[in-house]
């Protein structure tokens, strides 16, 4: 029956009416001219805007395992939240190269035995050498374990059986891969621990190790890897030792793993997973003769030619392209226990000046052998002072390239007390303004005065009156702030070899009667570096707040 005529004349008019006014309440929504309309933005992270889709792929020859389920939807919700579409199946007719490559990665959730025939087998490698990402999740060690290039892929294969479930400490290395960054350094958690035949260090890059202590069933020792990843022949490949129980995918820590693990082998976030790779770096040896002296540091000069130090004070230049090492010159020096040549460094202007750096122990007159332990004569250890010179040398090119000793300029010298072992270091580098950085070991044994291995802070004296050697005291030392040893100095050497402080060292200059030496910028440090020193990331480009402590990592110099 037809309505009539009036009545959808009517039902036009207030449609109109609708219309109008909702186009009169947007316009009234724009901004006026004076404002910028909102730029627009992409999705935010916890958006549902799809990017890319991954296939989780859950088929295992022997039956299902009961964490599976609960791995997919940890994988499911992760899709949601960082705007992926998941895919799960556990049909292996998938494996074609149709359907492969609609997914920018592809993850074996706890697969294991055989799965794919042959032809999936090389869709599947197809797929990965075009560019796919692969994740493999525990038992995913044992799938396919006669597919050699499978085996590739994962770098290893499970050494029989994972262990019974327990809790156990992951220790995690990379704190800036995607899978990794957000984890607990000391990650403790419960899971299935497998024992691999190969340890893949240097053949991938290892994120991640269990500590076997914090477990029963390990057989890999200090250093068993428990994730790693790598490229591969045109793909990217992660694989993680963890994700064998249900409970472990309710914890956000381990969703963050997989979630960074599926993005980085997706290829739409960054990670380096080439750094400890050896194939991506070629080695030069450089230990040929004439250089066999306990060799200490190096540094590089501007045309790739390398200066070297000895402890013994040898100092040598090694050219790389003829692989020829020339000795500069032969330093005396003393070289009882750790004491001896340290460095090198060569200045920030050197293409101009021609400077190189040098931390050494001269001679002097002190004994040989080692100073007594205890004595009941304080001045027994007299004898055995002596000190570390901080010196630069001009270095003579030509068909026989030297140091000239003659140049020689003392900058600083550092006392010490000799005969004794051990935590002498004496690295020396430059930062972009030419402030000279030292680090100086503490000069100081652990372990010593009784201390257990510890730090020693003994200077006492028995009831027959038995003095204790200084150097079993760390307090005069490391801990004392008018003393050199155990700090990380920063001074600006002059054109004459006099040096200046600059600002921003811990005390500032003027204060070494007050018992605060002004050339340090940092202290405590009981192991100085050889031929390393590390700093935080402002440093040394930016000077420090005074009295603000920074991180120094170093490492024991010879047989400390």
């Amino acid at each position: 029956m037809r309505r009539p005529i009036g009545r959808r004349a009517a039902t036009h008019l207030s449609l109109l009416a609708l219309v109008g006014a909702t186009l009169v309440a947007t316009a009234q929504q724009q901004p006026t001219p004076a404002q910028a309309a909102p730029a627009l933005t992409a999705p935010a992270p916890v958006s549902n805007g799809i990017e890319y889709k991954v296939l989780v792929f859950t088929r295992s020859a022997s039956g299902s395992n009961g964490a599976t389920a609960a791995g997919v939807q940890a994988i499911q919700q992760l899709g949601r939240d960082r705007r992926f579409t998941v895919e799960v199946t556990d049909d292996a007719r998938k494996f074609d190269a149709p359907h492969l490559k609609q997914f920018r990665a592809v993850v074996f959730l706890n697969t294991a035995g055989d799965v794919l025939n042959d032809a999936q087998q090389a869709a599947f490698e197809e797929y990965y050498r075009d560019g796919g990402g692969f994740v493999g999740v525990h038992s995913a060690i044992e799938a396919e374990p006669g597919w050699s290039f499978l085996t590739n892929v994962l770098g290893t294969r499970a050494n029989g059986a994972p262990s019974a479930m327990s809790k156990a400490t992951v220790t995690v290395a990379d704190r800036v891969h995607p899978a990794s960054e957000t984890l607990p350094q000391r990650w403790s958690t419960t899971d299935r621990w497998y024992n691999f035949a190969a340890n893949v260090r240097g053949v991938s890059h290892v994120l991640a190790t269990v500590d076997e202590k914090s477990y029963s069933g390990g057989s890999m020792g200090f250093d068993h890897p428990v994730t790693w990843c790598k490229d591969y022949q045109g793909g990217r490949s992660f694989y993680t030792g963890l994700g064998a129980t249900a409970e472990s995918y309710g914890s956000a820590d381990l969703r963050a793993h997989l979630g960074g693990a599926i993005q980085w082998a997706a290829g739409v976030t960054d990670g380096d997973c080439g750094a400890t790779v050896l194939a991506n770096y070629q080695m030069t040896v450089v230990g040929a003769q004439p250089n066999v002296n306990e060799p200490i540091g190096f540094d590089v000069l501007p045309d790739g030619r390398v200066i070297q130090t000895d402890r013994r004070g040898g100092v040598r230049l090694h050219d790389p392209a003829s692989n020829e090492t020339t000795v500069l010159a032969q330093i005396p020096v003393y070289t009882h226990s750790e004491d001896g040549m340290y460095g090198p460094a060569i200045d920030h202007d050197f293409a101009t000046n021609k400077w190189v750096y040098l931390y050494y122990a001269p001679p002097l007159d002190t004994p040989t052998g080692g100073a007594p332990t205890t004595s009941t004569d304080p001045a027994a250890w007299d004898q055995w002072k002596g000190y570390f010179q901080l010196s630069r040398f001009k270095f003579v090119d030509g068909d026989t390239p030297s140091l000239d000793l003659s140049t020689e300029q003392k900058i600083l010298q550092v006392p010490v007390d000799r005969g004794a072992c051990c935590h002498v270091a004496g690295d020396i580098a430059f930062d972009s303004k030419n402030n000279l950085w030292l680090v100086t070991g503490d000069d100081t044994p652990a372990g010593g005065g009784g201390s257990g291995g510890f730090s020693p802070h003994n200077d006492s004296v028995s009831a027959t009156g038995v003095y204790q050697a200084p150097f079993v005291d760390a307090r005069r030392s490391s801990a004392n702030t008018n003393d050199l040893r155990g700090k990380v100095l920063r001074i600006t050497v002059g054109a004459d070899g006099s040096y200046r402080v600059p600002a921003g060292n811990m005390f500032p200059a003027g204060t070494a009667k007050t018992g605060r030496r002004s050339t340090r910028w940092d202290s405590g440090t009981r192991s100085g570096s050889p031929s390393t020193r590390t700093t935080s990331p402002t440093s040394p480009t930016t000077p420090p707040t005074p009295r603000r402590r920074r991180s120094v990592v170093d490492r024991r110099a010879p047989a400390g």
